[in-house]
């Protein structure tokens, strides 16, 4: 049986709309909603699932029906359950024979110097501004996707900003610990690449732990393919940006250390903070920097070695180096952290994730500040 997902990237990720289920147009023309039930569907990163006992419509489509659900998360193991005048539809995530994403379709899989990464292209000829997105922990990985899907970030930049480039790179894991090494790739000779060996001291984390697969070397070679456009011609050299979330907000500052020069303003995003983090922040010079962090989350002293690196570019003279906590009242606003009997630990989780939300829907002009400046 044919069944295609279609899904588009939102605030928690990668969320289901509707599917098309091939059946006979006799059965088709007898369908109602009430013949299915979706069971196990969450409805949010990190809270609760909710149990959808009715979907939203059912209509005729060519070669079978569409059914339209409540929005839930395609990282949920759900199940559609049919009965009635449905009997015989019933299917699982694993049955689903296609995904088609809005706007993450759209980004261009390529692979270059060792780098893979995701490209949106704006439909023009003259040199363009582009956005680089260095998605979070977790994200990892060789398919070159789950940086795009998994997380609200780049699809959605593609989305504020269609006039841009915007590249969404994934990074390689490794294996955490001393000396550790980038795995090779599992289809490929290709060798194991090399990593710093880590510092280990740290406010928090050990040293390998924060940004520990934005590695200095894989961001050298993400910052060469953005060189290579803007020799092209294809880039505009003055509005190149960086931005990161988590993990990649920490690679997002190590980028304006290993990049230097190249990008006119950054924008990190709840950073996972340890010393070389933190020195590489406070001693950014006069970079245009705008971190972004929640009043509070599961790391308690983020904030504070955030707040004193910002002051001491400040106080440096660099009025260009700013710091916003999102308030709980604003995270509240997108119905973050408001289930009724979600724990603390949850919610503080769920904090570090809307500090991200709140950040690409351009709360305070965050984003739109970014997209404005220009390396002189």
């Amino acid at each position: 049986m044919k069944i295609t997902a279609y899904t588009y990237v939102g605030d928690y990720g990668q969320a289901v709309r509707a599917f098309d289920i091939a059946c006979e147009r006799e059965q088709a023309e007898k369908i109602n909603p009430s013949d299915f039930a979706v069971a196990n569907a969450y409805r949010h990163f990190i809270g609760s699932s909710v149990q959808t006992t009715t979907v939203d419509a059912v209509e005729p489509v060519e070669g079978g029906i569409r059914v339209s659900v409540p929005d839930f998360l395609w990282e949920s193991n759900f199940t559609v359950t049919a009965s009635g005048s449905a009997s015989g539809l019933s299917f699982g995530k694993a049955d689903v024979t296609e995904v088609r994403t809005e706007i993450a379709d759209e980004f261009e899989a390529l692979r270059e110097g060792g780098v893979h990464y995701r490209l949106y292209t704006p439909p023009c000829t003259d040199p363009r501004p582009l956005i680089l997105f260095l998605h979070g922990g977790g994200h990892s990985g060789y398919d070159n996707w789950r940086q795009m899907v998994t997380t609200y970030g780049a699809a959605a930049l593609a989305e504020r900003y269609p006039d841009m480039y915007v590249m969404a790179p994934q990074a390689i894991p490794n294996k955490g610990g001393k000396g550790f090494r980038h795995d090779p790739r599992p289809d490929t000779d290709e060798p194991a690449a090399e990593l710093i060996e880590p510092n280990t001291r740290s406010f928090q984390f050990p040293a390998y732990f924060a940004s520990k697969d934005w590695s200095c070397p894989y961001l050298a070679q993400i910052c060469a393919v953005i060189r290579r456009m803007i020799t092209e011609g294809r880039v505009d050299g003055r509005r190149v940006y960086v931005t990161g979330l988590s993990m990649g907000g920490a690679g997002t500052i190590r980028a304006l250390k290993v990049g230097k020069g190249l990008f006119a303003a950054a924008v990190p995003i709840a950073p996972m903070m340890n010393d070389e983090i933190y020195y590489d922040l406070r001693f950014a010079g006069n970079q245009k920097v705008w971190v972004c962090a929640a009043y509070l989350d599961h790391v308690f002293d983020r904030n504070q070695w955030i707040a004193d690196a910002i002051l001491y570019l400040r106080r440096q003279g660099n009025l260009d180096a700013r710091f916003t906590m999102f308030s709980r009242e604003e995270i509240e606003r997108y119905q973050i952290g408001t289930d009724p009997g979600t724990t603390l630990v949850k919610k503080l989780q769920q904090n570090h994730c809307a500090a991200f939300v709140l950040t690409y829907h351009n709360e305070h002009g965050i984003m739109d500040w970014m997209t404005s400046q220009i390396k002189g």
